[in-house]
């Protein structure tokens, strides 16, 4: 993967997995989450002989039919690894009451090792809030020296018939998430000046277009950048349902707006555009939503941990739907590192 690139305090790495890999590094933690998704069990399937037990962050299920599939998955889970321990969460929606109880887990871990600590974690079925959350908190209070994540990339290609619920013209690319959004500012991912008189955005972007321009619609900017998922992107050789075509041409039609493509796996390229955006705002503040890729989620709290104006938000539905999501192809591997740390390269 080449050396680390300093980007603030951290030292970020990226790269993908291939047959054979073996871990670089022991690690005091492997984190995992239950899911019902197919991609949920796609790392340990492959590299399960090689990693240490696995602690998995068990969210209530919001329905019957869901709590069975993550009781299969469990089952699984199971036979490919050792579970070192269970940790029952709120709903993922509960964000401040998860929160807690993740920080404790860090807090608690960091001074039984008494040393900052080096976690392995599968970022794959971790709704975006809490992937950034970890890397806000973890690298904030010390309580982590590195931070290696893995990231299935998954296909969220399904077959509806009821095209509003899609976001494609073919009914293939459907909505995944349920109800209205919220904005929730992500703790230590927050700007120095509080609600600035003038305000610059940056948005990672995946599908359901039309509820992202209406969450955007909360902040009026004086300038924009779009970061749209290259493999991914809407375009002009894409097919689209009206709503989601009529939503990408006003996003990008504004002239005080920027519009990039950029790679599932580039972290460390989304974190330096953003980086540029906050170094050439005359703003007080700059909001990043974080509305796309889970791999782009996490390049916006590596930015925001460099750029004391980079405020993060995230977007919490009122619930995601069951959903399958296989894995597409490559498995990413991000390495963030704390760059002072001697405990981030001394074993």
């Amino acid at each position: 993967m080449g050396e680390p690139i300093a980007i603030g305090p951290l030292g970020v790495r990226q790269g993908t997995i291939q047959a054979g890999w073996k871990p670089e590094r022991s690690y005091d933690l492997f984190l995992t989450a239950l899911s019902w998704e197919t991609r949920g069990t796609t790392f340990i399937e492959k590299f399960g002989s090689e990693l240490p037990a696995v602690t998995i962050l068990r969210f209530v299920s919001t329905s019957e039919e869901i709590g069975q599939a993550k009781a299969s998955k469990l089952k699984a889970l199971g036979e490919l690894c050792q579970v070192a321990e269970i940790l029952d969460l709120q709903r993922s929606t509960n964000l401040q009451e998860n929160y807690k109880i993740i920080e404790a887990l860090l807090r608690d871990r960091s001074a039984q090792m008494k040393r900052p600590l080096r976690i392995l974690i599968d970022i794959s079925c971790i709704p975006k809030a809490y992937v950034m959350f970890l890397v806000g908190a973890g690298f904030s209070t010390d309580y982590l020296a590195v931070l290696d994540c893995i990231y299935v990339a998954g296909t969220y290609d399904h077959g509806d018939p009821d095209p509003s619920k899609s976001t494609a013209a073919n009914g293939n690319r459907t909505l995944v998430s349920v109800g209205e959004w919220r904005p929730e500012q992500i703790p230590y991912l927050k700007a120095t000046e509080l609600m600035p008189a003038r305000n610059d955005l940056v948005v990672t972007l995946g599908g359901e277009l039309g509820m992202a321009r209406t969450f955007m619609d909360r902040i009026e900017p004086e300038r924009t950048m779009l970061i749209f998922i290259a493999e991914d992107a809407p375009g002009p050789n894409r097919e689209m349902v009206p709503s989601e075509s009529i939503a990408f041409k006003h996003l990008v039609s504004d002239s005080r707006s920027e519009k990039h493509n950029l790679s599932l796996g580039d972290v460390i390229g989304v974190a330096e555009r953003a980086i540029t955006f906050v170094r050439a705002s005359s703003c007080g503040g700059v909001s990043g939503m974080a509305v796309g890729a889970k791999s782009h989620a996490l390049a916006l709290a590596i930015a925001s941990l460099s750029e004391n104006r980079l405020e993060v938000i995230a977007r919490v539905p009122a619930s995601y739907k069951g959903l399958d999501v296989v894995p597409s192809g490559p498995i990413h591997f991000f390495e963030l590192s704390d760059r002072f740390e001697p405990c981030s390269y001394i074993d």
